[in-house]
């Protein structure tokens, strides 16, 4: 960075005064300074003279669409405008782990309001798809109705301006919330590029698709290229993180926690992070007790925490302790990301089985299959439910419906198109051929796994009770006792 602006603005009233200043980033020399003042509906045009004269003072050359850029005015409605910045600050600053939906509803109603005030207000337009989207992709709202409002913002903001690049990057947003379609994602990210070249949401998404395809080399190099751009980005920083945990890359991981930190990433983030490290690494709970067990914790949004307190538990040997856990939570509904949802008696069942009682497991799975049915038929599509179901019927002894439920699920999301979601559902299909008594297949399963990005960790098999049924065989010990780190290279980048 060769020059820095820096400055104020007071407001009063419907007063603005604008300062500005101009700065030699190498010499700390001031190049130019100026000071403004005039009437809040003046606000864009002031704008447009600081830019003007800055690149006066730089002797820029600027081409007519760069002129015409800096004389653009988002909207002549400032109400609209200070609603639009409002919930530009709620979106970029939501962490769904530690929040609940609030944020993003609110978000949804100050740009319909932007919206309504202001029908060509194509920026708001582009965040409203946002919002939404958000709404889908976290499962506050995963309905058909959800992703309709997204994509009429979507083709609104098309309408207004098809070259913006705005536009195209809440186009590329949408594809990756409601499709799997990288190949488009990427269509549109490279016309967002265009007109947006140091944006690191672009790159940033770009490493998201990146990770779906398998391209992880490529992921961390856009990755760190949009850091770069944002080295504060707390989600920029934790799919970073994210990608070095797939990779078990713990060492690496934890000194990137240290930067991490220094970025003003939340210590309460940080710290879950450290727990989940010293977890898959080593099947140690300590660390997650410390943020879960009462006071409760950060990690504490939408019944999470809930989990995997039962998790911890189990993987202690506590089945007393898990069974306490879910009797102090009074939902019914546990919800673990990935439109992955479980009802209470699932719990029960996975819990009990894990007690060694599969009488009870099986009366508690028996209850809940309705339950987790209904998740599969609101979802049709998606193999989430479906796993979960399959998981289900694996606990009651349907044998033939939970290899069936299972293979469908997977088939919806292979690791070869999915490098991010399909090694979880693996997973889950080598729990249902163990439940239902296909020990060979499940080997077979864990061992490809072992060889894949997010396909296993130490803790998890060799401390949670659902795998006990493996631990006599020499084969799975030897497995979780080569459970080391994955390189970072490209494996799948197939379109």
């Amino acid at each position: 960075v060769h020059y820095l602006v820096n400055g104020s603005v007071r407001r009063a009233g419907d007063q603005l005064r604008v300062t500005a200043q101009l700065v030699d980033s190498g010499t700390g020399r001031e190049l130019w300074a100026e000071r403004y003042e005039g009437n809040l509906e003046n606000v864009f045009g002031i704008q447009t003279q600081i830019a003007q004269e800055i690149s006066q003072a730089l002797q820029a050359q600027l081409s007519s669409k760069e002129k015409e850029s800096i004389e653009e005015v988002p909207t002549h409605d400032v109400v609209a405008y200070e609603l639009y910045l409002q919930a530009n600050e709620l979106l970029e600053n939501y962490n769904e782990a530690i929040q609940k939906w609030d944020p993003l509803y609110t978000a949804v109603r100050q740009l319909d309001e932007a919206t309504t005030r202001d029908p060509n207000f194509v920026l708001a337009w582009c965040r409203l798809a946002e919002a939404h989207d958000n709404l889908y992709w976290y499962n506050a709202d995963h309905s058909d109705s959800r992703r309709a409002a997204a994509q009429t913002a979507v083709d609104q903001a098309m309408r207004l301006r098809p070259d913006l690049g705005e536009v195209h990057l809440a186009a590329a947003i949408h594809l990756m919330a409601t499709r799997s379609d990288y190949s488009a994602v990427r269509r549109e990210l490279e016309l967002a590029r265009r007109t947006l070249p140091n944006s690191s949401k672009v790159m940033g998404l770009l490493a998201k698709a990146d990770e779906r395809q398998g391209r992880w080399r490529d992921a961390i190099r856009n990755l760190e290229e949009a850091i770069m751009l944002d080295p504060k980005s707390r989600e920029l920083i934790t799919v970073r993180n994210d990608l070095y945990q797939y990779h078990r890359r713990y060492k690496d991981l934890q000194e990137l926690l240290n930067e991490s930190a220094a970025a003003g990433i939340s210590a309460g983030s940080i710290d879950f992070t450290r727990a989940a490290i010293v977890w898959q690494e080593k099947g140690d709970t300590s660390a997650f007790h410390t943020l879960l067990d009462p006071p409760v914790g950060p990690f504490r949004a939408i019944g999470r925490a809930t989990l995997l307190k039962v998790q911890c538990a189990l993987a202690d040997g506590n089945s007393k302790a898990a069974r306490k856990f879910l009797v102090d939570d009074p939902r019914q509904e546990f919800e673990a990301g990935d439109r992955e949802f479980f009802c209470r008696d699932y719990i029960t069942g996975w819990i009990e089985r894990c007690s060694g009682d599969e009488a009870a497991a099986r009366d508690a799975y028996t209850k809940a299959r309705p339950l987790q049915e209904a998740y599969v038929e609101k979802w049709p599509d998606d193999p989430n439910p479906l796993m979960v179901l399959a998981i289900t019927d694996a606990g009651i002894g349907r044998k033939e419906d939970a290899i069936k439920e299972a293979h469908e699920a997977l088939a919806r999301r292979p690791i070869d198109q999915n490098a991010v979601e399909g090694p979880l559902l693996a997973l889950d299909l080598a729990q249902v051929y163990l439940w239902v008594g296909e020990r060979e297949l499940a080997l077979k399963q864990l061992e490809a796994l072992a060889q894949v990005p997010r396909g296993l960790t130490y803790g998890y098999l060799a401390k949670v009770p659902t795998w006990d049924a493996l631990r006599s065989e020499p084969r799975f010990q030897k497995l979780i006792a080569n459970l080391g780190p994955i390189p970072i290279e490209n494996r799948m980048t197939k379109e």
